[in-house]
């Protein structure tokens, strides 16, 4: 059974935000979800739903001016 490594999401998205100035709206505007499902992720109440990874991976990806793929293998390692 896989488990989400909750802690280190958290910390891997407070870091993106902190490196690149944004807002939890600011990112949730760019990852098409709403706030409060950022607010949740970064405050351990919820994860991201399967079809979220690929949109938060992609807009890492051009925040960080990397791959998607780059970002997946990147978070994958929250998952064990």
């Amino acid at each position: 059974m896989q488990t989400f490594r909750t802690t280190a999401f958290i910390g891997f998205i407070r870091a993106v935000l902190c490196r690149h100035n944004l807002t939890t709206e600011q990112f949730s505007d760019l990852c098409g979800v709403s706030r409060v499902t950022v607010s949740n992720w970064i405050n351990g109440k919820g994860k991201p739903a399967v079809q979220q990874w690929h949109a938060i991976a992609d807009t890492i990806a051009k925040l960080d001016k990397t791959t998607r793929s780059n970002i997946l293998i990147e978070m994958s390692e929250f998952v064990n």
